[in-house]
């Protein structure tokens, strides 16, 4: 009898709840996990939104091709080629990310190079200028380093 007394008791007392110590260790791996993935995922939301920016660099490209094909010019007005400024922005949830903007590449005129350029703004500020010509250069400036759009330095 006082052996199944004794059961019935320490069953109750398993069946408390976590001991303080339990609850640390929980605690000590979600923060480990923390620490490691959210860097990872900051650097995942850089990259996918670099790369809608560069999506939409060469979308205005297709553009400026159309545009040359009529008028036997490159424009450095976005709004010739149907956007609704002379620049144009990548937003993503309600933040600029870049500003993209048309000039007349360095090795010539107008008519016969184009070059854009995609500022970063705000989280991106640290990725570095995305440059693309209608020569077929495509590099990101970052400091004084310049890598081509997989990342590797040239």
């Amino acid at each position: 009898m006082a052996i199944s007394r004794f059961c019935a008791q320490r069953s109750v007392r398993k069946n408390q709840g976590f001991t303080l110590i339990e609850l640390m260790v929980v605690v000590a791996i979600i923060g480990i996990l923390a620490f490691i993935a959210i860097p990872q995922y900051q650097n995942y939301i850089i990259r996918s939104i670099r790369s809608d920016a560069q999506q939409e660099m060469m979308s205005i490209l297709q553009a400026q091709e159309r545009y040359y094909s009529d008028q036997l010019s490159y424009t450095t007005d976005l709004s010739d080629l149907g956007y609704s400024a002379a620049t144009t922005t990548i937003v993503d949830g309600g933040t600029t990310r870049y500003t993209i903007a048309a000039s007349t590449c360095s090795s010539g005129t107008i008519s016969q190079c184009v070059q854009l350029t995609a500022t970063p703004a705000n989280v991106q500020a640290g990725d570095g200028n995305l440059v693309a010509d209608s020569i077929g250069n495509r590099t990101r400036v970052v400091d004084s380093t310049t890598y081509d759009w997989n990342g590797n330095e040239l």
